[in-house]
């Protein structure tokens, strides 16, 4: 297990932030963001190390990632055949 007990200020403040991007930014919610940050970073400070289930990934992780795959086969044939005539 982790060492730590509580998460920090700092990453509480930083996953309550993503959390609010992620549901759009709406008004009126940093509390229960907190909250659910909070709950989130604790859950995941007692995972045992060797735990082996995957992490879920951040919504801007996930674009980044999409972003970085190269273009699909067909969309390169029909430029090339763009290109021809």
């Amino acid at each position: 297990m982790n060492n730590h007990t509580a998460p920090s200020l700092a990453s509480i403040r930083q996953r309550a932030y993503l959390l609010w991007q992620q549901r759009g930014c709406p008004n009126g919610v940093a509390e229960s963001n907190w909250a659910e940050a909070q709950r989130l970073l604790a859950a995941e400070l007692t995972t045992p190390a060797n735990d082996t289930a995957p992490k879920a990934r951040s919504a801007k992780a996930v674009v980044e990632a999409k972003s970085d795959r190269p273009a699909p086969a067909s969309a390169a044939v029909s430029s090339k055949k763009r290109a021809r005539n």
